[in-house]
C-alpha cells in the first residue's frame, strides 16, 4: 500500500513543531488523530520513521532520508495549491515578455524580483530580440510585453526609457590615438555589429565600415570591444563603468559619437491581459 502524502504532512509538522502535542495543535487535530497518522505511515511505508530517545520522538536514519525528499513534495503541492487558487482570480501562471538587447535590465530585473516575490508560482519566458526581430517577437514567442525600440506596424506602444548609444573602443586602439575623428576615418578599422535575426533585415546607426565583426548578441560585442579587436556604438548603461575605469574610452567624433533609441512596451494584442502582465506594466510605467 502506497503511503499517503497527507500523513507525510504530519510527520513534517511533528518534526518541525518538536512532538505530537506541538503537531496537533499546529494541524488542528487531537494527539490521538496525530498519533494514528504516524502509525499508519509507518505501516504502509514498512520501516520505523520515528524513534523514541528518552521522552522525545527523533527521526532515524531511514525516517530523515525520506522526510527531506517528502518535504520536497510537499512544497510543489502547496505551490500547486496556490496557483490554483491564483488561477481561479484570474492570475496567470506564465509570463512571457521579448527584450531588446540594449534595453537596461536593472530596472526590468528588479520589477521581476518584485513580481516573483508575490507570485511565486510565476513562470517566466524571457525573449531576447534585436531589430527587425521585434516585428514579429510577440506572434512568433506568443510573449505578453516587449520592450523595444521599434513598435510593430499595427500595434500601439508607451515610451518608456531613452537609451544612448557610444561609439568607444579601448584606450590603446587606433583610433583614440587621434584628438579628432571624422566618421571616414572609422572605414579603416573594424567595427562590432549585432547580427539582425528577423526576417525583415533592417540596418540602423552607421555601418559604412567594410571591415565588420557581426555577433548575435550585445554582451559579445562588448567582449569585442574590450578586446580591442573592434570599436561599436553600445549603450551608455553597458559601457559607462568601463569608461570610468579606463577600460573604454569614448572615440572623439567630432559628430555621430552618441545616437539615440527610445524604447517602448507594447502589449499583445491578441492576449488577454492578466493580472501579472498588468502589474508589470503598471510598474515599468510608474
Amino acid at each position: 500500500m502506497k503511503t499517503q502524502l497527507e500523513h507525510w504532512r504530519v510527520l513534517d509538522a511533528v518534526v518541525t513543531y518538536g512532538g505530537v502535542s506541538q503537531a496537533g495543535t499546529h494541524l488542528h487535530r487531537t494527539q490521538s488523530a496525530i498519533s494514528y497518522s504516524l502509525k499508519q505511515l509507518e505501516e504502509q511505508a514498512g520501516i520505523a520513521l520515528l524513534e523514541l530517545t528518552g521522552r522525545k520522538l527523533q527521526l532515524t536514519a531511514a525516517g530523515h532520508q525520506l522526510l527531506r525528499e517528502a518535504r520536497q513534495i510537499l512544497q510543489r503541492m502547496a505551490l500547486l495549491d496556490q496557483q490554483v487558487s491564483l488561477l481561479a482570480q484570474g492570475v496567470e501562471s506564465s509570463l512571457t515578455i521579448a527584450i531588446e538587447q540594449i534595453a537596461p535590465l536593472a530596472p526590468i530585473l528588479n520589477i521581476l524580483q518584485q513580481i516573483q516575490t508575490q507570485y511565486p508560482h510565476i513562470n517566466i519566458q524571457w525573449h531576447d530580440v534585436v531589430l527587425s526581430e521585434t516585428d514579429s517577437a510577440l506572434s512568433q514567442y506568443d510573449a505578453d510585453l516587449m520592450i523595444s525600440a521599434h513598435v510593430p506596424v499595427n500595434h500601439t506602444g508607451i515610451a518608456w526609457q531613452t537609451v544612448t548609444l557610444i561609439a568607444v573602443a579601448t584606450p590603446e586602439h587606433a583610433l583614440n590615438q587621434k584628438t579628432q575623428l571624422n566618421l571616414s576615418d572609422l572605414t579603416h578599422h573594424t567595427q562590432a555589429v549585432i547580427r539582425d535575426k528577423g526576417q525583415i533585415k533592417r540596418d540602423i546607426g552607421w555601418l559604412a565600415s567594410p571591415k565588420r565583426w557581426t555577433v548575435d548578441t550585445l554582451s559579445m560585442a562588448h567582449h569585442l570591444v574590450r578586446s580591442g579587436l573592434a570599436y561599436a556604438w553600445l549603450p551608455l548603461h553597458l559601457v559607462e563603468a568601463d569608461c570610468q575605469q579606463g577600460i573604454l574610452q569614448p572615440l572623439p567624433l567630432t559628430e555621430g559619437s552618441r545616437q539615440q533609441a527610445t524604447l517602448h512596451l507594447v502589449l499583445n494584442p491578441n492576449k488577454a491581459q492578466g493580472t501579472v502582465v498588468n502589474k508589470l506594466k503598471a510598474a515599468l510605467t510608474r
